[in-house]
């Protein structure tokens, strides 16, 4: 029951944060099975469990092939090998699938993602604010402006000043203001005036700073999660306001339900900077957020630092530290995040790494696996590993993809998957988004593609290019 509510609650991460994984993800392909030479690629054998060392050694000597553990921490369980014929032989594909001891045989699919391939993918919170030229009542635009707020929390989205003839004016978002009626200089509260050309207006951005947190505050956070208090589920993260995907499903009404609290949610993407690593410093924005030990699929160690920033968002949308009076929010904040890095930095990686991911996962006690990746390709291992973990009860939740169009990506498309769309803030499917008959629900997952604007993005903690930072992705 409680692995359902986190269902519930938890399935706008998968959408969240797929950024564009592949340019078009198209209907099914079948894997080539004519024999092959070590020279066409990288092919995997997934042998049948219960296989044993006399199993490999007979297959091996059988097929005149070399079989290569993809990983020394599953190949006990999961027997899954790199194959490849020896000198001057061939690789009979056909042959080893038949094979009883063989799961599946089939070249090594690649799944990436692309997450600059539409060009908005990423966009700081602050960038179009930063970018634009700070100016006065003399400064360079005229004629008539609109207010729009970039990176503030709702307490801030006001604008008080006071003009020549001294009166005092209080402005909201949408209000329009003429420049030589702007304050020389410009604000009371830490704003400042940039300014940009729009298609058919110019737009006024306004950044304020970050309001202090007094030591009342610190000493008096607000008490989630009360039942007694109809307004007590309402988070004190200052930036928790610009998190509409969460208002969008109800977030603070499925807070007194559960809050993910004894669920294990494994993260099978880039890796999480959350805690610390020696590769690198965990996030600011998850020092509250339990973790549980995973691993590097990648570097084949017990290192899954994210060098990408993708796995790190994914992960705080699920459980990024809430109530904190830091950043933003997290849906499913009790609940445990189990970092599997698969993908590089480049954010490209392997079904047989992704194939043990999830098998190590369902092992070591994850109830939920969170894959935003796939790939055009159908691959049996990923299938076959994915009909593990849903065997032992793991619910599978999975990107629909990025494509433009109709046709789901993989593993989405597997029957033991929960594919899910993602929408924008209007609650339309989003621009990108892939959809078909194997998607089971839509979930916010942010469009900016056509706005270019962060607002209509998802906001979590990561770090990219070495900034610790909050990101719209």
């Amino acid at each position: 029951m409680k692995v359902r509510a986190l269902a519930a609650l938890g399935l706008a991460a998968v959408a969240a944060s797929a950024v564009p994984l592949i340019r078009v993800w198209n209907a099914p392909r079948e894997s080539p099975s004519a024999p092959l030479s070590a020279g066409d690629g990288k092919f995997l054998v997934d042998l049948v469990d219960g296989a044993t060392d006399a199993d490999v050694k007979s297959i091996e000597a059988k097929y005149n092939v070399v079989l290569t553990p993809n990983s020394q921490v599953t190949v006990k369980s999961n027997r899954l090998y790199h194959v490849a014929p020896k000198s001057g032989a061939l690789l009979d594909l056909d042959a080893l699938k038949a094979d009883s001891r063989v799961e599946a045989a089939e070249p090594e699919i690649q799944v990436s993602l692309s997450p600059d391939e539409m060009g908005v993918s990423r966009l700081h919170a602050g960038d179009l604010v930063e970018k634009l030229r700070v100016f006065t009542s003399e400064g360079p635009l005229k004629g008539r402006h609109i207010i729009y707020f970039s990176g503030q929390s709702k307490e801030t989205h006001t604008l008080s000043f006071t003009d020549k003839s001294g009166m005092t004016t209080v402005m909201t978002e949408g209000d329009s203001i003429r420049t030589s009626d702007m304050p020389k200089p410009a604000v009371k509260a830490e704003c400042v005036y940039g300014g940009r050309e729009g298609d058919r207006e110019r737009i006024v951005f306004l950044k304020c700073a970050k309001p202090a947190v007094t030591s009342e505050a610190r000493a008096n956070p607000v008490q989630m999660l009360d039942e007694s208090d109809p307004n007590g589920t309402r988070p004190n993260d200052p930036r928790y306001d610009e998190q509409w995907n969460f208002k969008m499903i109800g977030a603070e009404e499925a807070w007194k339900r559960t809050r993910g609290k004894g669920v294990v949610v494994a993260v099978i993407d880039t890796g999480v900077s959350g805690p610390d690593y020696k590769r690198g410093a965990g996030c600011r924005d998850f020092k509250n957020t339990t973790f549980v030990p995973g691993y590097d699929f990648v570097n084949k160690d017990d290192q899954p630092y994210d060098d990408n920033a993708h796995g790190t968002h994914v992960a705080g949308t699920i459980a990024e530290s809430t109530n904190n009076n830091e950043g933003v929010a997290g849906l499913a904040f009790e609940a445990s995040i189990m970092p599997l890095k698969v993908l590089s930095a480049s954010g490209s990686g392997s079904a047989a790494d992704i194939g043990d991911a999830i098998r190590w996962a369902a092992d070591h006690g994850a109830n939920v696996i969170n894959m935003s990746l796939g790939s055009a390709y159908p691959s049996k291992v990923m299938e076959n590993a994915c009909a593990y973990a849903a065997k032992k009860g793991v619910l599978i939740v999975c990107a629909a993809g990025n494509s433009f169009r109709e046709g789901v990506g993989y593993p989405a498309a597997y029957p033991s998957c929960l594919a899910v769309s993602a929408v924008g803030p209007s609650g339309n499917l989003a621009k990108y988004s892939s959809w078909g008959k194997q998607v089971a629900i839509a979930a916010p997952g942010g469009d900016m593609i056509d706005s270019k604007d962060p607002k209509d993005g998802i906001l979590q903690n990561t770090k990219m290019d070495g900034a610790d930072d909050y990101y719209a992705f």
